[in-house]
């Protein structure tokens, strides 16, 4: 059990106990008004937020491009790379955030991708603030109205009401535990995840700790090759120890409540919900993210914001079949000559994670990439001036591909679940030698149909680009103990 677990439980009694001491009139009373305070800040933040744009100086803290503003701050902080590993915090913080950034039609060489990025985590960020604000004076409001109906709630109260009272208590003890996390969920992972200089570790909570490179690299008690364990560096000669410095200490309490987290019976739970709830309802959409950019200042060049040719026929066919294949089902699709994506598309994307045990993640995020890369190209008009035939041969190619892509993942997923069942320690050598044959037969099938994916994409090469995939991991083995 960790801290996050006796928090929650501490706040679980603590509310039931006011609730058994204020009985259940008044312990729904404030459990009302709490709900009611949550649910307009809730859906009122985003608009607050963007509404509050309207203002100059908190235009230019949030998202002014000159001078310190959230955005440039995060702009420095958020690495080239964000969103595109398998850590819990890039698929559930970054991820999604990309999946709007890259719908964006403004991206150019003077707004990228990763500048877009921090613009709108910046408001995601400010977004949350104007919550918890919207919050207190929602919940100031809602004191008066229940100080005044407390006057009238009838002092004397059975066992029945205090049972009761202290069942709502509970509630609001587990409630007050989901929005703290949820508040994390939307500004945890910006501030303190990443540090351009070197690699970092990006956690599992909702909280976001720097691991910093050099701590990676020393090892334990982050020694320097030349150390011995009880020595320790020197201090600079301002006197300013850089493992003592207020940023580093302030790393390690974040990375201590994140390792919490990680250890949490049910604190992961909330975690994981509140990372959901987020990503559902309060992210910006698209055309509220276009009206942040306008707002910014940023000057959009009208040739940049559509693509050079008008994407359709053979051409919108073969984009919608690159786009899918990294999907579970088909997302992409033509209706009526246009490019129709579908609402629910963000939760069918494929997770290299979801294989971890099979040692194919890597390859499976770089196929990922490259076909959203291929994407783009075609829709940047790469084979616009392609002819009939070779059209033709562009698609039965991507045809092909989806095709043996999905009897690669079909036997991934199988590979993965037969890994993830397996229970050698109730295994005899008999057993785990069947195991063993059983897992090569699967590995066999994965890199037959994986070398047939390669061949593929062999074909598209000169007008796509290559495929650069790394050798295939090896076989997952158990070891047999004779």
């Amino acid at each position: 059990m960790s801290v996050v677990d006796i928090v929650i439980i501490a706040l679980v009694v603590l509310f039931g106990t006011v609730g058994v001491i204020r009985g259940v009139q008044k312990s729904a009373l404030s459990f009302g008004a709490f709900l009611v305070s949550f649910i307009l800040a809730f859906f009122l933040a985003k608009v607050v937020a963007e509404a509050m744009l309207g203002i100059v100086a908190v235009k230019d803290f949030v998202i002014g491009t000159e001078g310190f503003s959230l955005y440039t701050w995060l702009n420095t902080v958020i690495p080239e790379s964000a969103g595109t590993s398998d850590s819990f915090l890039d698929v559930n913080f970054f991820k999604p955030m990309l999946d709007v950034v890259e719908q964006f039609s403004g991206l150019q060489p003077a707004f990228t991708k990763h500048n877009a990025l921090a613009m709108y985590a910046a408001f995601v960020i400010f977004s949350a603030i104007c919550g918890v604000g919207i919050y207190i004076i929602a919940r100031l409001l809602m004191c008066i109205v229940t100080m005044i109906v407390k006057a009238f709630i009838d002092k004397k109260k059975s066992w029945l009401n205090r049972l009761f009272g202290f069942l709502i208590g509970v509630v609001r003890g587990v409630a007050w535990g989901f929005v703290i996390t949820l508040v994390f969920s939307m500004v945890g992972g910006a501030p303190l995840s990443y540090e351009k200089e070197g690699e970092v570790e990006q956690p599992n909570s909702a909280i976001a700790i720097v691991r910093m490179a050099e701590g990676d690299e020393l090892g334990d008690g982050d020694q320097t090759p030349d150390q011995t364990p009880d020595e320790t560096p020197d201090e600079t000669p301002d006197g300013e120890n850089s493992g003592s410095s207020n940023v580093d200490k302030a790393k390690d309490a974040f990375k201590w409540l994140n390792n919490e987290y990680d250890n949490s019976v049910l604190g992961k739970y909330f975690n994981q919900f509140a990372y959901t709830v987020r990503n559902k309802l309060l992210l910006p959409e698209l055309d509220m993210f276009s009206r942040i950019v306008d707002k910014s200042g940023i000057i959009i060049e009208e040739d940049d914001k559509t693509p050079s040719y008008e994407l359709s026929g053979d051409a919108l066919d073969i984009y919608c079949m690159l786009m899918n294949v990294n999907y579970i089902d088909d997302e992409y699709t033509v209706e009526d000559g246009k490019l129709v994506v579908g609402d629910g598309a963000a939760d069918k994307l494929l997770r290299p994670q979801d294989y971890s045990h099979t040692g194919f993640s890597d390859i499976m995020t770089a196929v990922m990439d490259y076909n959203v890369a291929a994407a783009q190209k075609i829709k940047d008009g790469v084979i616009a001036g392609a002819l009939p035939e070779e059209l033709a041969i562009y698609k039965s190619v991507a045809v092909t591909i989806g095709e043996k892509w999905m009897q690669f993942t079909t036997g991934l997923r199988n590979y993965e679940n037969y890994i993830a069942a397996l229970r050698p320690s109730d295994m005899d050598i008999d057993a785990k030698i069947e195991a063993n044959e059983d897992m090569a037969g699967m590995y066999e099938a994965i890199a037959a149909a994986l070398a047939d994916v390669k061949a593929q994409y062999e074909e598209v090469r000169g007008a796509l680009g290559a495929l650069e995939l790394a050798d295939n991991p090896p076989v997952y083995r158990l070891s047999i103990d004779e």
